[in-house]
């Protein structure tokens, strides 16, 4: 009854008047559908329990721990100094002709970046 004696009173009303009602009313609508749906979703959340790990079937062959446990030891002892030496050393073994010449020698008298006339 009282509803409905507001919606007549509105009717004789300006269009801003009725615009704003309308307005007020869908937010009225919108915070009450978001403080249900929370309320629902959270008593969702609070009853639902996480799954556990006990008591399910995990393949224990993809967790080898052994082999976890060597890598991490090879990882330990691994010293990246002394592979730079051992590659260093046998690349001056194998590579004696570049020795001979020397670093900084040229053979021939041409040299691209002399200054030729340019600039």
């Amino acid at each position: 009854m009282v509803v409905q004696q507001k919606l007549n009173d509105l009717k004789g009303r300006p269009h801003e008047d009725k615009k704003a009602v309308a307005g007020g009313i869908a937010i009225v609508v919108v915070v009450v559908l978001i403080i249900g749906w929370g309320f629902l979703f959270l008593r969702n959340i609070r009853n639902t329990q996480l799954p556990s790990l006990e008591n399910t079937a995990i393949p224990t062959d993809q967790f080898n721990m052994n082999l976890i446990r060597n890598n991490e030891r090879d990882q330990a002892i691994y010293d990246p100094e002394q592979d730079i030496r051992n590659l260093r050393d046998s690349v001056a073994e194998s590579d004696t002709s570049y020795g001979a010449t020397g670093a900084g020698s040229v053979q021939g008298g041409d040299d691209d970046f002399t200054n030729s006339g340019g600039f």
